[in-house]
């Protein structure tokens, strides 16, 4: 489990998938433009993405990765742009 004490290394590319898809899902294609694949696999093993499960807890097998926020980062993220004056995305 990562302390997630490098938050501030990724701040900006944290914040701009943050600012893109809110704390819900979202695929690797809808963050591409910013985050490359190698970074989604980085984030991933630092536990800042996490795999989106169905409601039985099973992370499909085939089609695209659905990845999330962790909900910890998804706070530091609201916590920043709180403290820049910026607006939260639900």
């Amino acid at each position: 489990m990562s302390d997630f004490t490098d938050f501030r290394q990724y701040a900006e590319t944290l914040m701009g998938v943050y600012a893109q898809c809110g704390a819900g899902p979202f695929l690797h294609r809808q963050v591409a433009d910013f985050v490359p694949r190698q970074a989604i696999v980085r984030f991933a093993c630092k536990n800042y993405f996490l795999r989106v499960q169905d409601r039985n807890g099973h992370r499909a097998r085939e089609g695209p990765k659905v990845w999330r926020l962790h909900p910890y980062v998804v706070g530091l993220c609201r916590d920043r742009l709180g403290a820049a004056g910026g607006e939260c995305r639900e």
